[in-house]
């Protein structure tokens, strides 16, 4: 499923070390489900609210990721589908 247009976006913090201690966290909570997912932390400005930076999930499919997010969200852990 690596590869594809989607990715699931697991949360959105303030600073860059803040985004790679976030996914450690969430990985190692689900890691039956993120064990094989790299991150893809990106920047992201949203005017007056400031800068964020997004923590998704690797590229894959459509379907896998709205599986992922699926699953996730049964383990209460907030996601957002999203295309790359």
């Amino acid at each position: 499923a690596a590869g594809g247009d989607y990715v699931v976006q697991l949360g959105a913090v303030r600073a860059a070390d803040l985004a790679d201690k976030e996914w450690s966290r969430i990985q190692k909570a689900n890691a039956d489900l993120l064990g094989g997912l790299r991150p893809d932390i990106i920047r992201v400005e949203l005017g007056d609210k400031g800068v964020f930076w997004r923590v998704r999930s690797s590229g894959m499919s459509e379907q896998a990721a709205r599986q992922l997010c699926a699953e996730l969200q049964r383990r209460n852990q907030g996601c957002i589908l999203a295309r790359k």
